[in-house]
């Protein structure tokens, strides 16, 4: 395959050209004719494709249809991508892909993006980066169709007016070594190098409670990890304020502002007194242009919540569409064993956000098991992703 062949795929925009001639030839190849079916909805999958050549038609099983009828709902063309949700995230195909003409697509699975992850960092990460950029794209479109629908039906009564008043201006910057790091070490495994990293690179601030550490609509430049405290997320639609979440020590909020500089979709404000280490996107680029490890693993875990949060959104969209019942919201991730009390309820906090932004009934996920945040793989996992085993 031809190098020359990638440049036209937006996921793979931040490989330059040594990368994409690295690339190509360990990428698999595949040719298929008019009508022939890629994938089918509810299959398992582990990869995802980028389009080459010809179109491919998305087609998704219609609520009160027999199984047998898919309709249309998106159509790809050279330089789109499907299937990157599975690939960071392995699960069932979510629809069903069909080449609307003789079709050549190239696969990247699973496997092989952690394998360039561990022994191509730089590359590795590039990839990823790419697919974490499509993926908050298409989470921020979603949402907007979301509330566009919500706003027409007035479909928003089931969330929480927000009450509390904002204050600005009220933080302080402190030396890393008057705050307890160990909510990173405990929920996110971070090693003592990791730490040392962070501690040379980023900042922590103190936010007194009222304090709006970010606001909805204004420009993402950052991520913040909570040390101390307790904050609150909020969203506007419909000229109305809600309250989506509260979420505590150990969370990190904001992780889009790494990736891309957009408007902010909520509204954070300290409850009370918050403490909080702050990662400016700059000095993130900066460790990944180096390769740092602790960076590429954060990059990979970003792009994994997305992805589950993406998942969410987009179930919620179908429903709204009637393409979907309400009560068959599935879990967006493999259950996995409970490790502390405090994890489960922190994230239980996290879904709860992503649940509230998308006017879900939490009483539809009364059989799901939510056992970590999303995003956050355990030691145990990441040892079992980099070993295969």
């Amino acid at each position: 395959m031809a190098w020359k062949d990638l440049r036209e795929s937006r996921i793979l925009a931040y490989l330059d050209e040594d990368d994409l001639k690295a690339l190509a030839p360990a990428l698999l190849e595949r040719y298929l004719h008019k009508d022939q079916v890629l994938f089918k909805q509810g299959q398992a999958g582990d990869s995802m494709f980028i389009v080459l050549k010809g179109e491919l038609d998305v087609l998704a099983r219609a609520r009160n249809h027999p199984v047998e009828a898919e309709l249309p709902v998106a159509r790809l063309s050279p330089g789109d991508v499907v299937g990157e949700l599975t690939c960071l995230d392995p699960s069932a195909r979510a629809a069903t892909v069909r080449a609307a003409s003789t079709a050549r697509v190239i696969e990247i699975s699973c496997t092989m993006l952690d394998s360039l992850t561990q022994h191509a960092p730089v590359l590795g990460s590039r990839i990823l980066r790419g697919i974490a950029t499509r993926i908050h794209e298409r989470l921020r479109v979603t949402h907007q169709q979301i509330d566009e629908l919500l706003q027409r039906c007035d479909g928003t009564a089931s969330m929480r007016p927000q009450a509390r008043p904002l204050t600005a201006g009220k933080h302080e910057e402190v030396c890393h070594s008057q705050v307890d790091l160990s909510p990173l070490v405990s929920i996110h495994g971070l090693s003592q190098a990791d730490l040392e990293l962070l501690r040379g690179s980023s900042r922590i601030i103190v936010f007194k409670a009222g304090a709006a550490l970010c606001l909805e609509g204004e420009t993402a430049t950052s991520c913040m990890f909570v040390l101390e405290g307790n904050l609150e997320l909020s969203h506007e639609t419909g000229g109305r304020v809600f309250a989506l979440a509260r979420l505590g020590p150990g969370s990190i909020v904001g992780q889009a502002g790494l990736l891309e500089r957009q408007p902010r979709m909520a509204t954070m404000r300290a409850i009370s007194r918050c403490v909080v280490m702050r990662l400016d996107r700059d000095t993130f680029e900066q460790l990944m242009r180096l390769g740092k490890p602790f960076a590429v693993r954060f990059q990979h875990d970003m792009a994994v919540a997305g992805a589950q949060q993406l998942r969410l959104t987009t179930r919620r969209l179908l429903i709204l569409r009637g393409l979907a019942p309400a009560n068959e919201v599935k879990n967006p991730a493999p259950a996995r064993r409970r490790e502390s009390r405090a994890r489960v309820e922190t994230a239980d906090q996290v879904l709860e956000a992503a649940m509230r932004q998308s006017n879900l009934d939490l009483s539809e996920l009364d059989a799901v098991e939510i056992v970590e945040l999303p995003g956050q793989l355990t030691q145990r996992e990441r040892r079992k992703r980099r070993t295969g085993s």
